[in-house]
C-alpha cells in the first residue's frame, strides 16, 4: 500500500493503519509543522517527509508524481473555514483553500482509495464538497471508539465494514489519572477570578465522566476538553490523559511541549476510528 498523506500532524493516519494490520510499502507525508515532523520520524523514520502541500502540487506538475503511484490518498483540511460552530464561517473562507489543494491532487494522482476529514459543518458546504469528491460522508462520533465526543465527516471510497458496538468503547473516568503528585500539580489551574469563572461557567467538570467534551488545541486555555477536580481547585487535563481521548499510544507526544502535544493532538485524528475505516481496505 503506498500512501501519500496531506496536513499528516503527528500521522495518526500511519498510526491507523498499522492499527487495522497494514504496513505501507511507501509512506509520503505533507506536513509544515516540525514539532509534528520530528514525533513522526520519531515513530516512523522511513516515513518521506515532502514539506507544505503545495510543494506536493509543484512535484506532480513536474511529474515527480504521477497517477498510479499513490493506492490511498488521507487527509484532513485545517477546517477554521468550514466548522459549524463559532461564527460560521463559509466554504469559501481564505482559510478553506486548502480543501482544494486535496482535490486537486486527488484528481491529478487519481489513487485508488482516498480518505477526508473534517468537522461538522453547514449543510450547503457539506453538500459541495460531497459533489467535488464525489461520495457523500460518513458522520461518526469518536464517543462509539473513546471516552471523547468528537462528531466528524468523513468522505471515503473505501468499502464499508461493520461498526463496533459503542458499548466497547472507554468511559473517561476509567482511564483518567487520579490522585495527586508533584507531575499532576504542574497541571493545576490557577485560582484566578476569571479561573473561577472559567471553573464555574464555562468549563465542563469530567472527574466522573463517561466522555469528554472535543478534544481542542487549547487544553491549557478556553475551549477545552473539560477540567478535573485537583486538591482545592481543578487542574487541565495532562498529555497523557489527550492522548487516550485520541487513542493515541501513551507517551507518543514525547519531546513535544505541553502546548506543541495540546495543539498537535487537538488538530489530529482519533486513531481508532481511522482504523476502522481503513479496515474496509483488508476485508
Amino acid at each position: 500500500m503506498r500512501v501519500l498523506s496531506l496536513f499528516d500532524g503527528i500521522s495518526c493516519g500511519r498510526l491507523a493503519l498499522n492499527r487495522a494490520g497494514i504496513e505501507p510499502s511507501l509512506y509520503l507525508a505533507s506536513e509544515i509543522n516540525m514539532s509534528c515532523v520530528r514525533v513522526t520520524q520519531s515513530h516512523f523514520p522511513d516515513t518521506i517527509q515532502l514539506g507544505d502541500v503545495t510543494e506536493v502540487r509543484k512535484m506532480i506538475e513536474i511529474g515527480a508524481l504521477t497517477p498510479g503511484q499513490i493506492d490511498l490518498l488521507i487527509g484532513g483540511p485545517p477546517c477554521q473555514g468550514l466548522s459549524s460552530a463559532g461564527k460560521r464561517l463559509n466554504f469559501f473562507d481564505e482559510r478553506s483553500f486548502l480543501f482544494f489543494e486535496f482535490l486537486a491532487i486527488k484528481n491529478a494522482l487519481k489513487p485508488r482509495f482516498f480518505l477526508m476529514e473534517n468537522v461538522i459543518m453547514k449543510k450547503d458546504c457539506e453538500r459541495q464538497i460531497s459533489e467535488l469528491l464525489g461520495v457523500e460522508p460518513v458522520a461518526i462520533d469518536s464517543a462509539d471508539f473513546c471516552a471523547q465526543n468528537r462528531k466528524r465527516l468523513y468522505w471515503t471510497n473505501i468499502p464499508s465494514t461493520p461498526r463496533p458496538s459503542p458499548s466497547l468503547a472507554d468511559e473517561f473516568w476509567a482511564i483518567r489519572e487520579w490522585g495527586e503528585s508533584d507531575r499532576l500539580d504542574t497541571y493545576r489551574v490557577p485560582r484566578t477570578p476569571w479561573r473561577e469563572k472559567m471553573w464555574h461557567q464555562k468549563c465542563k467538570n469530567v472527574s466522573y465522566a463517561l466522555k469528554t467534551p472535543c478534544l481542542t488545541t487549547k487544553q491549557d486555555g478556553f475551549p477545552n476538553a473539560g477540567l478535573i477536580e485537583y486538591r482545592d481547585f481543578c487542574r487541565f487535563l495532562t498529555i497523557e490523559e489527550c492522548e487516550k481521548l485520541q487513542t493515541v499510544p501513551p507517551g507518543y507526544c514525547k519531546g513535544m511541549t505541553r502546548s506543541q502535544a495540546y495543539h498537535a493532538l487537538g488538530n489530529g485524528w482519533t486513531v481508532d476510528v481511522i482504523a476502522y475505516l481503513f479496515k474496509g481496505l483488508v476485508s
